[in-house]
């Protein structure tokens, strides 16, 4: 499995609204400034955590964007999830049925074994772990 840059700087950026605090927005530029993310890059990768809910907008003058939830309950896996997409190290460990080889498959284990652990780990952190 491989974080792109979209989990990467997804994952940073909200690392940067946790330790802002929950009850003060920060701006899309703030953001950029602060983490080193192009803004229309941020752009992009804040529409998609506010589409599910992880992030929400202020409107105003002092608006900006603050998350949805506590830090302590956005866990890495949902933010990974989000940004990347469910990512398995191969075809057939996201659908069995797609592979023809499965009862003769001397490495099926080992992938749904790789999956399991990164799924293990990523459900382990939250953002307020990561702050």
């Amino acid at each position: 499995m491989k974080i792109s840059t979209r989990g990467r700087y997804g994952t940073r950026a909200l690392v940067e609204l946790a330790v802002n605090g929950e009850k003060n927005p920060l701006s899309l530029t703030k953001i950029a400034k602060n983490t080193g993310i192009s803004l229309r890059y941020l752009e992009q990768i804040m529409r998609k955590l506010k589409k599910n809910n992880i992030v929400k907008t202020i409107q105003g003058v002092k608006g900006g964007y603050i998350l949805a939830k506590s830090p302590d309950s956005i866990l890495l896996h949902e933010i990974i999830q989000t940004l990347e997409g469910n990512d398995y190290p191969v075809e057939c460990v996201r659908d069995e049925y797609k592979c023809i080889n499965k009862e003769n498959c001397s490495t099926h284990k080992v992938w749904v074994e790789m999956h399991e652990c990164i799924d293990t780990i990523m459900k382990k952190y939250s953002l307020k772990d990561l702050m």
